[in-house]
């Protein structure tokens, strides 16, 4: 009786686990979906040109996460470069970072200064931010003719620049978070690079 009662116990908790890590497997595979939708939406590709390159880098702690870049080919003169992290981790952050990204592309575009860019992305994260979710992010516009980096910093950490073993943080006001608050407090700074010089963001 002992023995029957043990066994059906023992079956009760093997169905269990066999339920719990079903049910783990199952997570795991849709963050591993959901990880491969959001590096989908990153560039995956090495810009380079006669006159500049791009090279990135995505690493996460997770499974999915907050962190993102992109770069928009503004005109043949002109492209833009962002990069931002999402407060939080995890299937939250990566939603809030998608719906970033979606707004960088829908407002980058040309005669537009970094600013405004960001004024405008401000705007349409903080409407409906019922998870009081923000992103820190840091937005440039190179000239590829005359090396002027227009950029403006919403509360991210300065680029290292630099050549030859030579170099340093990038003098730029820090701003402040998007998505915090109804008004976006970011400038726009510019600096010229010289041929050679980096920026590492």
């Amino acid at each position: 009786m002992v023995s029957h009662a043990l066994n059906k116990r023992t079956y009760k908790l093997l169905v269990s686990e066999i339920q719990v890590n079903s049910e783990q497997a199952k997570a795991k595979t849709e963050l591993e979906v959901a990880k491969e939708i959001q590096l989908a939406t990153l560039p995956n590709e090495i810009a380079s040109t006669k006159d500049v390159e791009i090279v990135a880098e995505l690493r996460a702690a997770k499974e999915v996460g907050g962190d993102f870049y992109d770069y928009f080919q503004i005109d043949d003169d002109h492209t833009a470069i962002v990069i931002g992290d999402i407060s939080g981790k995890g299937v939250p952050a990566a939603m809030f970072m998608m719906k970033t990204i979606t707004c960088f592309k829908n407002f980058v575009a040309p005669n537009k200064t970094p600013s405004q860019i960001l004024k405008e992305v401000n705007a349409a994260l903080y409407d409906n931010n019922h998870m009081q979710m923000f992103v820190t992010c840091f937005l440039a516009i190179l000239n590829k003719k005359t090396g002027e980096l227009e950029f403006a910093n919403a509360g991210h950490n300065p680029p290292v620049i630099g050549s030859n073993f030579k170099y340093r943080f990038l003098k730029c006001n820090a701003g402040f978070i998007l998505g915090g608050l109804q008004d976006a407090f970011v400038i726009d700074e510019k600096i010229t690079l010289q041929p050679g010089e980096t920026i590492t963001l």
